[in-house]
């Protein structure tokens, strides 16, 4: 999720890539669940609007209504990331990105489709967990002082 919008993982996302205009161009690929919030946003501030370039994704519709039906919706996720990949590389083949950063819904043990993009930096995080932590191997990850 990302969007200047009351929710704070998407407002912590929109946050971060309005920070990042700062210094670079900014591709943002996001659902467009809060696109008419991104567009009111850009069209206040034309000085972000003109580094930061938002691209949005979603799956065929069928697939968007067997998600809305309250399945799990981490086979959503897992499909959204394949989707991601493939837009996000032929995005970096046009503009040749330094970094791909993935900032929200990020897990320790879910797929990013932007982890397949060659030859660019990838930041992952900040991540969640929902995994346990298995305490008695921390010692040995960790050593002695780190438990």
């Amino acid at each position: 999720a990302c969007g200047p919008v009351a929710e704070p993982e998407a407002d912590a996302a929109w946050q971060i890539a309005v920070a990042a205009t700062a210094h670079s161009e900014v591709w943002v690929i996001t659902r467009p669940r809060f696109r008419d919030a991104i567009r009111a946003e850009l069209a206040a501030r034309p000085d972000v609007a003109a580094r930061l370039h938002v691209h949005y994704l979603d799956l065929a519709a069928p697939i968007v209504r067997l998600k809305r039906r309250g399945w799990d919706l981490y086979w959503y996720y897992a499909l959204w990331q394949r989707a991601l990949r493939r837009r996000a590389r032929g995005l970096h083949a046009e503009h040749r990105f330094d970094i791909a950063h993935h900032v929200t819904f990020a897990n320790d043990w879910l797929p990013c489709g932007l982890a397949g993009l060659d030859d660019v930096a990838f930041v992952w995080g900040p991540v969640g967990g929902a995994s346990p932590v298995p305490l008695r191997h921390l010692h040995r990850w960790l050593g002695l002082r780190g438990t």
